[in-house]
């Protein structure tokens, strides 16, 4: 004996009784360098938005998600096997403290 399907119509036709399935994918992406963005985050939008480049995910940190300011300028992420994204001060710090000091000018060493 066939068991029967629940159908419904719509508006776009006959439909049956839907499934829910709830996936979720954890990735590793390894940062091998970071460095200063030349220009703030507002003339990066606003030139990628002139030229009709999508700006989805440049407004806060790859990392941490800390969403920037207009005036803020945000290092740039060497990602292994993906694209540069930006990331904020205190995240890029952690992957190259050295660096992150001397751009900002704070030669001196913190404990």
């Amino acid at each position: 004996m066939k068991a029967k399907r629940d159908r419904r119509l719509s508006r776009k036709g006959w439909q049956t009784d839907k499934m829910k399935i709830t996936k979720t994918t954890v990735r590793e992406y390894e940062i091998c360098d970071c460095a200063k963005w030349r220009q703030t985050i507002g003339e990066t939008l606003a030139f990628r938005k002139s030229r009709g480049i999508k700006n989805r995910g440049l407004d806060k940190c790859f990392v941490c998600g800390y969403k920037f300011g207009n005036e803020e300028y945000p290092y740039i992420a060497l990602i292994k096997n993906y694209k540069n994204q930006f990331i904020c001060e205190k995240c890029a710090e952690k992957v190259n403290p050295d660096r992150v000091r001397s751009e900002t000018g704070n030669d001196e060493k913190t404990v």
